[in-house]
């Protein structure tokens, strides 16, 4: 989700909690009407707290799309295969590389001495 969409949802949220607040705080019937200064601070803590977190789930949530990019972008590195052999040889040592050329030479001797 890209950065406009999650204000326009954060913008959403904020908007729809104050339009039930007001609603319910300049309406003359209702259950509302009777209720003490207590009550009604719980009621708007309550709209307050679930509007953060859903705010928190639009804007902490959006980053499993950069985790999915991320790994995206490995999946295509993977694939990319001369680049990741040489990746593999640069972090090789030089007896890892001596080691490798002996079994690379003895694998080519022995499918020379099958053949024959």
């Amino acid at each position: 989700m890209d950065a406009n969409k999650r204000l326009g949802a954060t913008i959403l949220i904020w908007v729809m909690v104050t339009i039930m607040l007001t609603t319910m705080m300049t309406s003359s019937t209702g259950v509302v009407n009777q209720m003490r200064g207590i009550e009604l601070f719980g009621i708007v803590l309550a709209l307050a707290g679930a509007a953060t977190l859903s705010t928190m789930a639009v804007w902490l949530g959006a980053r499993g799309g950069h985790d999915a990019e991320e790994s995206h972008h490995l999946a295509k590195a993977k694939r990319n295969r001369p680049d990741r052999i040489q990746r593999l040889m640069n972090d090789l040592s030089d007896d890892e590389v001596y080691q490798l050329e002996e079994l690379l030479l003895r694998d080519r001797e022995d499918a020379y001495h099958k053949e024959r």
